[in-house]
């Protein structure tokens, strides 16, 4: 009899060291990224930088073919693609602010909604910042565009636009923005 429980016991260790040396059974693991690397994107004027996660971004400012049409060169100061994600990121220089914030932060709200051509929501206006996104459907299918306006000394617009990403992606790619001054 004593044998005989022995045997269980030594049974049942051997099969718990088994499940142990296989590791998490994998409905339970949380899946992790392959790499966590950052890639950091400079104006060229070095007073904006974005930090994106497990990107590829390569600088197209000087393929002025693909310049964002009413944005002028002069002021285009970073234009980047990621061809694998498929999402195109620019920031302008859109020169000296000529009122303060609040003022600024409702004519851009207000132009931007009286636009019936695309869906557009905005978000709430901090100190110097105010976030936006808009959509519309155009010739090779819908276009989304997430944008953050600046209000600084100067008034600068920091936008992600893809006709294959959705506003998540989007803004994800602008969460850690940053300006210098």
């Amino acid at each position: 009899m004593k044998r005989m429980y022995m045997k269980r016991i030594l049974s049942a260790t051997a099969a718990l060291l088994h499940l142990a040396a296989c590791g998490p059974d994998q409905g339970d693991a949380v899946p992790k990224a392959a790499s966590d690397t950052v890639q950091t994107l400079t104006s060229k004027d070095g007073k904006i930088s974005i930090s994106v996660h497990n990107s590829h971004f390569t600088d197209i400012i000087a393929d002025s073919a693909r310049h964002p049409k009413n944005v002028p060169a002069s002021s285009l100061i970073l234009f980047q693609h990621d061809p694998e994600a498929r999402i195109t990121i620019y920031a302008a220089n859109n020169g000296p602010a000529q009122t303060d914030a609040k003022a600024y932060f409702t004519e851009l709200q207000n132009v931007l909604q009286s636009d019936e051509t695309q869906n557009v929501r905005v978000g709430i206006a901090t100190d110097n910042r105010m976030n936006y996104q808009t959509d519309r459907e155009d010739r090779q299918g819908k276009f989304n565009q997430y944008c953050i306006a600046i209000h600084e000394a100067n008034i600068y617009t920091v936008c992600a636009y893809s006709h294959h990403a959705g506003q998540k992606e989007l803004s994800e790619v602008l969460k850690e923005l940053s300006l210098s001054r």
